[in-house]
């Protein structure tokens, strides 16, 4: 992955706030957020909740005992009504992600496996761009389009955009707007209160970024 670079923001940032929510605050943290990530993804290639649950538990130094496995739609559900974890934005996801805080992202499925990512620290990229076989069996590339947030991402099932070591972003697990819709993030709630939602508060005021 590239070196984070600044955005620029740090001139129009309101009074009382320091750099970029994209610059880095701990490096140590991003570090083992990506270490964690990495390991993940080589030690369980066929369970997303299983590689979630590995890096939860390593990142915030948890045993088995204290966060045990929990399938996917499990998984969602314990987010979903823990005090402990709060739902986020997905800017605010990306922010997270970049300061080394393990941020969930899931959607629970009936009757099914749901899936569950982890927000990948890196910068925000296009959705799409790598190919796949259609159920007639044509070949066919997902379109390139947007700008998301980074994914680590792995699954038992075929679709290549739910593989992902921080290639691939959030959107291409589920591969469809109405689905990607319904997915939602969760962060630990006493660090997902220590700073306000910046890109939300500047595209108020008619500015984006990413």
């Amino acid at each position: 992955m590239g070196e984070m670079a600044s955005t620029g923001l740090e001139g129009v940032l309101p009074g009382g706030f320091n750099a970029s929510l994209e610059t880095p605050k701990d490096p140590a943290a991003l570090a083992k957020l990506k270490e964690a990530c990495a390991a993940a993804y080589k030690d369980h290639p066929n369970s997303c909740s299983h590689a979630v649950n590995a890096i939860v538990r390593t990142v915030l130094g948890m045993s088995e005992q204290a966060w045990p496995q929990r399938q996917a739609n499990d998984l969602v559900a314990f987010l979903t009504q823990s005090t402990d974890w709060t739902e986020v934005t997905l800017d605010r996801a990306y922010e997270l992600a970049l300061q080394g805080v393990p941020v969930v992202g899931g959607k629970a499925e009936t009757g099914t496996n749901g899936h569950v990512i982890i927000v990948y620290p890196g910068l925000r990229k296009p959705r799409g761009g790598y190919g796949y076989t259609d159920k007639t069996g044509a070949a066919k590339t997902v379109a390139v389009k947007g700008s998301y947030p980074l994914a680590l991402s792995t699954s038992l099932g075929s679709w290549p955009g739910a593989r992902s070591n921080g290639d691939k972003t959030v959107w291409d697990p589920w591969g469809k707007d109405a689905s990607f819709e319904l997915v939602k993030f969760w962060a630990p709630a006493k660090s997902a209160s220590g700073k306000p939602d910046v890109s939300a508060m500047l595209r108020k005021g008619g500015m984006r970024y990413g």
